[in-house]
């Protein structure tokens, strides 16, 4: 099955079929196939890197729909944690997002500076990264954060010195492993 979906890929931009046919067949493909292979084929031509997001967020609200949970560290201790939403792949950033589905979830990070950010997906760890967040005398609204490693975050300054965490988008090589583990345990 796999050689006769490798056939069908290196045909790719040839062939005139529809974008529903090519979401199934890359479908098909990722589920035989690794996530770094499937982002590879977006530069075939351009009908495949607008597919292949489809197929990609696809394939994440199927099957990602377990717990994700980020957990936020102070320098100080203080552990916060929050069960996310699922998932999606921001094709425009090349970044996976996990947001904080309760709006209200506060966070104090006016008494530290150094937070260490950590995602867990059913209690494992799947990536972790320290931030340094400096948000004194920011204005009310959100306000996005880029670390040195490459992901974002979005938190939103609120009234008596608490902030709302909103969003981590985090680059897809950092999830690519657990996502390619829960592939390989489906099969």
């Amino acid at each position: 099955m796999l050689e006769k979906l490798k056939y069908l890929l290196k045909k790719g931009s040839n062939s005139c079929l529809s974008n529903e046919i090519w979401v199934l067949i890359l479908t098909i493909y990722l589920q035989e196939a690794s996530f770094r292979e499937i982002f590879r084929l977006r530069r075939t031509c351009k009908q495949w890197n607008e597919i292949i997001p489809v197929v990609v967020n696809g394939l994440i609200s199927r099957n990602w729909s377990e717990e994700w949970e980020i957990q936020i560290t102070s320098e100080d201790g203080i552990c916060v944690s929050f069960i996310t939403g699922i998932p999606y792949y921001d094709d425009f950033m090349n970044l996976v997002c996990f947001t904080n589905p309760v709006q209200s979830f506060l966070i104090d990070f006016s008494r530290n500076f150094f937070f260490h950010f950590t995602l867990y997906n059913n209690q494992q760890k799947v990536c972790e990264t320290e931030h340094y967040i400096d948000v004194l005398g920011e204005s009310l609204g959100e306000k996005i954060y880029h670390d040195l490693n490459n992901s974002i975050y979005c938190i939103g300054t609120l009234e008596g010195e608490y902030y709302d965490f909103i969003y981590w988008k985090v680059p897809p090589n950092w999830v690519f492993n657990q996502m390619g583990k829960f592939l390989e345990s489906n099969k």
